[in-house]
């Protein structure tokens, strides 16, 4: 019921459903990222997805991240608040991280929701997608 075309429709090509079921575009996604599950803390609903993709760079660690929710649970703050607990979490570990978040442009919303979590445009990688980071992770 999450992975349906309004939810899909801004993901590349690679990672559209087709006709595969929801569980092995899940494992799919596991070969090559921590796939994360977000649920209502009270009722155990599941809201969305957290994608994330680990590089080691000299010096850090960059995180490309990716996030979709179920429609019905679109506008409701649970993105920005997923992306919060995110950033939360970097910060309490002891490595050096850049948080690395890929929009389309014709994306607004996801935009700007990465944009209320304090990420910046990193515009050396950015065309035709924008992508957003946060590098000012870690341990204080």
């Amino acid at each position: 019921q999450m992975l349906t075309p309004d939810v899909l429709a801004f993901l590349p090509p690679s990672m559209q459903v087709e006709d595969k079921a929801a569980s092995e575009w899940i494992a799919e996604r596991n070969t090559e990222s921590i796939v994360l599950a977000a649920q209502d803390r009270q009722t155990n609903t599941l809201l969305g997805l957290l994608i994330l993709t680990e590089f080691m760079k000299p010096y850090t660690i960059e995180v490309r991240l990716g996030y979709l929710f179920a429609k019905q649970h679109w506008g409701k703050g649970y993105a920005t608040e997923l992306l919060h607990g995110l950033i939360d979490w970097c910060n309490q570990t002891n490595r050096p991280m850049k948080l690395l978040g890929g929009v389309v442009k014709d994306n607004k919303p996801s935009a700007k929701v990465l944009e209320k979590a304090g990420f910046g445009i990193d515009h050396t990688l950015s065309s035709p997608t924008t992508f957003f980071y946060r590098k000012d992770l870690h341990s204080h």
